[in-house]
């Protein structure tokens, strides 16, 4: 038995090695790489990886019940919840995906419609990645993507960005008068953290980043990055700003960890030692000089923090 095993075995390897004589080399190779291309492509687009690049685009018309609904576009493997006035808004999930793109445009990510929530009004979106097997295995991030945005009396997402500066402490004569500036600078599909130690200092700002991807992923942080609270709990505690620009580079499947110097941003309230969030601000790079510099530029648009 063993013997015609062997014999077996022996047939069998012949045949794969006449097999592969017979096939042009040139012709077997790109067709290996176009798969392994392929399979990364699928892994790293639209459908895949943790949620990401999310997109209010407001409230819009449509023929189906109710009438009016409030549209969401973003990426990766999940879902998103939308809150407005401390209860979720329903996700109708009736619509056929390849309609919308039609309908909408393909803006290389997912729609979602939810329920119009009474306007004006402020929304929180927040995704939820789901972890899935095969060769796009993920495990969902220790933080997920929140974005927070105000609708108007007509459903349209507020674009001068005004409002947006009271939660953060500031008046919104912050924007007109040109100390904090509007930069939408935070988007990866790295996994990152934030976490604030303190103020004034190298480590004031430790950075912790995963990339769940096959390929290295970046992502850059421009002087004078604002990051403030990610918990309400924590609101009596600081901004921080990000003294200088900043980039990190993280290989396939491994971590890094980044401390950065910092500033605080809010002079009246408590060092921040706490978790952080990423905002869509920058403070002008000209009062990065010292934290003298940025509480003399912040002081006179300091305000109490508006509740979200």
């Amino acid at each position: 038995l063993k013997l015609l095993l062997r014999l077996f075995l022996a047939s069998l390897v012949g045949c794969c090695a006449r097999s592969m004589s017979f096939f042009n080399v040139n012709l077997v190779i790109p067709l290996f790489l176009n798969s392994c291309i392929l399979g990364f492509a699928q892994c790293n687009g639209r459908q895949h990886g943790a949620i990401r690049n999310i997109e209010v685009l407001g409230v819009v018309k449509t023929r189906r019940s109710p009438g009016r609904r409030l549209f969401v576009v973003y990426q990766g493997n999940g879902v998103v919840h939308l809150k407005a006035g401390g209860k979720y808004l329903k996700n109708f999930g009736d619509t056929n995906w390849i309609e919308l793109n039609t309908k909408y445009g393909d803006r290389n990510g997912w729609y979602s419609e939810f329920q119009v929530p009474p306007l004006p009004t402020v929304i929180t979106v927040k995704g939820e990645t789901y972890g899935y097997s095969g060769n796009c295995n993920l495990s969902p991030p220790s933080s997920e993507a929140e974005v927070r945005v105000r609708l108007s009396a007509g459903g349209q997402v507020e674009t001068d960005h005004s409002s947006w500066t009271e939660p953060l402490g500031y008046k919104p004569e912050i924007l007109s008068r040109g100390v904090l500036k509007y930069h939408r600078w935070f988007s990866t599909t790295l996994q990152v953290t934030f976490t604030a130690a303190g103020h004034d200092h190298s480590g004031a700002l430790i950075i912790d980043a995963f990339n769940p991807g096959r390929s290295p992923a970046s992502i850059g942080f421009p002087a004078g990055a604002l990051l403030t609270p990610k918990n309400h709990r924590d609101g009596g505690m600081q901004n921080l700003v990000l003294k200088e620009a900043l980039s990190i580079t993280v290989q396939s499947g491994m971590r890094k960890h980044v401390e950065s110097y910092a500033f605080c941003g809010n002079k009246r309230l408590s060092s921040p030692r706490c978790n952080l969030r990423p905002t869509n601000y920058i403070l002008s790079p000209e009062y990065l000089s010292s934290q003298i510099a940025v509480y003399r530029a912040v002081e006179p648009y300091m305000t109490l923090r508006e509740e979200l």
